[in-house]
């Protein structure tokens, strides 16, 4: 089994949503996540306040394709982790997801 990171990119603002639609969002995404079971290394969490830092030092705000969250699965391949990725509901809001195996650095 290899772990896999998904990275959430964009997406409709939570906070533009009402309280009704942000609740029953969450609780979607919940129902998605609790289904994995044993798959979810990490549920991740929602990012916010991105900037760059570039070689030169200098700090750029966040961009379009600025991280917004992330998850950690373990699945048996990049298959298996783009077929769970496709079913969160994440992608109902409008956003991309960037599917990401995660190598294991000896030391």
């Amino acid at each position: 089994m290899a772990e896999f990171i998904l990275m959430y990119q964009g997406g409709a603002d939570m906070g533009a949503m009402t309280p009704e639609q942000g609740k029953a969002h969450r609780e979607k995404w919940m129902a998605w996540i609790k289904g994995l079971g044993d798959q979810v290394v990490s549920a991740g969490q929602p990012l916010k306040g991105n900037r760059s830092l570039t070689s030169t030092g200098g700090v750029e705000a966040k961009g379009a394709d600025a991280i917004s969250g992330f998850a950690v699965i373990r699945v048996a391949d990049m298959d298996e982790a783009l077929k769970i990725a496709g079913a969160d509901p994440f992608l109902e809001l409008g956003g991309t997801m960037q599917v990401a195996e995660m190598v294991q650095m000896g030391g």
